[in-house]
């Protein structure tokens, strides 16, 4: 929906800049970055970019228990630089000298500030339910992630892989995969290829086989027939690059629910990443944490 390439996604997301305001990006790769500054002129916005989680000073270690993945360290960078400005320019940080505000000269990092106990309490408050998230059902546990594009899969995987004890045969490891269809199998897949998935699962984003389009987490831009092709797409990606035959399509995702729960009667334990699509891993959501 934002385009195809780089450059295009870069200028429909700077689209939310304002004319004399501040807009706080992170590192992008240079043709996406060429194209945020531009934007950033024309639009008469300042744009400065976020410094690297080392360049603070933290009251404790404990970042990673904040939010999982080592790639999180930059969402943290970016959160903490908003809530600086944020109190400079609603006059609130009298009470944080060390949050003074001395803005670099444009389309620069910002620096890095000693960080308030107040500002790492609220952190730790932080809930991303679908990111990183590990959730146990009886002897199932589901790791969830809506990475949806190379980088956030190999993110994603890492992430899966540190939070996965040593496999042993004791651990069923189950794949439950599924990618909208303006982004390609062929660039996603392979970020999970070696992990050692015992079988993988490929369902459309329906929750149940009659659909709702009431619902918020329904996917309107692909029709039921797209989607069923997509499943089939992806499957046939994931033998090309494993050569494993152990998969299995689904029309929705309390069918492919329905097969995991099969499978764990016959496991002792059972491991399975849901990835690859944020509609994928709401619908989850919706049946096994209702809540969420």
């Amino acid at each position: 929906m934002l385009g195809t390439s780089l450059p295009e996604i870069a200028w429909h997301k700077a689209g939310i800049m304002k004319r004399d305001s501040i807009c706080i990006g992170v590192e992008q790769p240079s043709e996406a970055m060429k194209v945020i500054e531009q934007r950033a002129k024309d639009r008469e916005c300042q744009f400065y970019t976020t410094p690297g989680i080392n360049e603070y000073e933290f009251p404790s270690n404990h970042l990673d228990s904040i939010l999982p993945g080592h790639h999180q360290m930059t969402n943290l960078s970016l959160a903490l630089q908003l809530v600086r400005i944020w109190l400079e320019r609603t006059g609130n940080n009298e009470s944080l000298p060390s949050l003074k505000l001395s803005l670099p000269s444009p389309t620069k990092t910002l620096p890095g500030f000693s960080v308030p106990q107040k500002f790492l309490d609220g952190l730790k408050k932080c809930s991303w339910k679908g990111r990183g998230q590990i959730l146990k059902k009886d002897n199932t546990t589901f790791f969830l992630d809506g990475a949806h594009t190379p980088k956030s899969l190999q993110f994603c995987n890492e992430w899966y892989s540190e939070n996965h004890p040593t496999p042993t045969s004791d651990v069923f490891q189950v794949l439950l995969f599924t990618c909208t269809s303006d982004r390609s199998p062929s660039t996603l897949l392979p970020m999970l290829k070696d992990t050692g998935f015992d079988i993988a699962l490929f369902s459309t984003t329906r929750l149940k086989p009659a659909i709702d389009k009431h619902l918020d987490s329904t996917n309107l831009n692909a029709s039921e027939i797209e989607q069923q092709e997509k499943c089939v797409a992806n499957q046939k990606c994931w033998k090309d690059l494993t050569g494993q035959d152990k998969t299995e399509t689904f029309d929705c995702i309390s069918d492919a629910l329905d097969r995991i729960r099969e499978l764990s009667k016959n496991n002792k334990e059972i491991h399975v990443l849901v990835t690859g699509s944020l509609h994928l891993v709401g619908g989850v959501l919706s049946f096994v944490d209702p809540s969420a």
